[in-house]
């Protein structure tokens, strides 16, 4: 039994570590990774952030705020599709709405900064899945 733990506890280890290789290695040098964004918040940023889950609540739902909370945690969707909340489509579609509500509130509170951040990660994300499903083909 002992044995089985220590196996279990190094391969731990070691997922977790190929896991920080990988986000570094998707993560040019010069941009923060989510974890390293999120340490990185003014006196000012909590009380945009709170508006901004509440903004979420209000129009998204529960479900939405909830799915928000785990992200600003730093944690995977991934979680909240295992543990049997929603589906990934939902989650998808949630993240989705989330992110243009995100652009909707950096624009009504005029903050420039914030909003350049959400269209640059846009943008790497639609380069992402360009990448990984091609071009989309017309009939």
């Amino acid at each position: 039994m002992e044995f089985r733990f220590r196996r279990a506890v190094r391969n731990a280890i070691i997922n977790m570590m190929q896991k920080r290789s990988t986000r570094r290695r998707r993560y040019r040098s010069d941009e923060l990774m989510p974890d390293e964004f999120a340490a990185q918040a003014t006196p000012g940023d909590e009380e945009a952030i709170e508006a901004f889950r509440q903004l979420v609540q209000d129009r998204l739902g529960e479900k939405a705020a909830r799915l928000l909370r785990l992200r600003l945690a730093g944690e995977e969707t991934k979680t909240f599709v295992d543990s049997g909340e929603a589906t990934s489509y939902s989650v998808k579609k949630s993240v989705k709405a989330i992110k243009l509500l995100a652009r909707e509130f950096a624009r009504s509170r005029n903050d420039e900064d914030f909003l350049a951040m959400i269209e640059k990660a846009m943008a790497r994300e639609a380069d992402t899945v360009k990448r990984r499903f091609g071009p989309k083909v017309t009939a």
